[in-house]
């Protein structure tokens, strides 16, 4: 599925989450590029599950290790169509557009909740969970 991504489209950046989690990527690309990045809360396809567990022992969804996923960065326009070649994959079909770079906040990832606040989402430090693998 990423082969035929990467055959078709020019990818900026691609990276998987597994350690440190969307966060933890998300931030050593907006530091290392100097870009903004901003998350929309509604658009992460968290599960619901996923999301109840971390409510219950207090863990940022944003910071859990994302084994089989992959952030790709690309531009506008490609990215809708990079969006519709995953979704057509059985693997993909959760995929989603979760953000964008913005000229706002250099160097910083902010989150725009589901009520329309913004809070800055800072790097993982330290292990959120023991590894087990």
């Amino acid at each position: 599925m990423i082969k035929e991504v990467l055959d078709k489209y020019p990818v900026k950046f691609m990276r998987d989450p597994t350690r440190g989690g969307v966060a933890t990527v998300m931030n050593e690309l907006a530091s290392k590029t100097n870009l903004g990045i901003e998350l929309s809360e509604s658009d992460l396809p968290v599960n619901k599950g996923v999301k109840a567990m971390c409510e219950i022992l207090g863990f940022d969804p944003l910071h859990i290790a994302n084994e089989g996923k992959v952030l790709i960065v690309a531009e506008e326009k490609e990215g809708l169509k990079i969006l519709d070649l995953l979704k057509k994959n059985i693997l993909g079909k959760k995929s989603a557009i979760i953000g964008r770079i913005v000229n706002e906040h250099p160097g910083k990832v902010v989150l725009r909740n589901e009520t329309g606040g913004r809070r800055i989402v800072d790097s993982l430090t330290g292990d959120q969970l023991p590894r087990i693998c």
